[in-house]
């Protein structure tokens, strides 16, 4: 019911008694919900961990990235190489946290409206034998139209996920000149010229 003068307490009243009671008002926010509320936002539902593939398909351009082991990345497309842990993992993370900002069709026909037909970027990540597919499109006041393979729903995202996600195969390829770490390391050997210096751990 309506909220009381000063305390700001609910009146409120069960389907069982017509004792009326007041129960407290932040209770109005926790249940008084639209469908945009109670709708799941999510952009593109996987398990980060579970991951093990991930394609990038900009135009003409193509990244994929294969997942070996807890933490080993290889780039396959455009080249075989190593691929940067960190960059890929944070690609990941940057579509599990982001969420839907608005729902605009549910099933929508003319994909050219929105910039579908031709996406801006087409994510594809995989997760043991299945595969979820993201596309973003046109613009659409400061968000980006997209739309999933899992619910075929269009709806807004926030322009920033096309940034972090469009970028060249060199920004995700690891670039350490060794694959070792100083605790791991046991022996270096610097030769310049005619002088050899050998350092042994113990």
């Amino acid at each position: 019911g309506e909220k009381t003068p000063g305390s700001g307490e609910l009146y409120a009243q069960t389907d069982r008694s017509k004792a009326l009671v007041l129960i407290a008002g932040f209770l109005e926010n926790t249940f008084n919900k639209g469908t945009f509320d109670l709708r799941d936002k999510a952009v593109l539902a996987f398990d980060r961990t579970k991951a093990d593939r991930l394609e990038l398909v900009s135009g003409a351009s193509t990244l994929t990235f294969t997942k070996s082991g807890d933490v080993d990345w290889s780039m396959t497309k455009p080249f075989a190489g190593r691929g940067d842990f960190g960059a890929i993992d944070g690609a990941l993370a940057a579509l599990t946290a982001t969420q839907v900002q608005t729902f605009v069709a549910e099933d929508a026909r003319d994909l050219k409206r929105y910039g579908l037909d031709t996406p801006a970027l087409t994510i594809t990540v995989g997760t043991g034998g299945k595969t979820a597919s993201l596309m973003i499109g046109g613009e659409a006041g400061g968000t980006r139209y997209a739309r999933n393979s899992q619910t075929g729903v269009i709806f807004t995202v926030g322009a920033n996920l096309l940034a972090d996600l469009k970028k060249g195969a060199d920004e995700f390829r690891r670039k350490d000149l060794f694959d070792f770490r100083a605790f791991t390391g046991t022996r270096i050997e610097l030769v310049r010229g005619g002088e050899t210096l050998t350092l042994d751990k113990v």
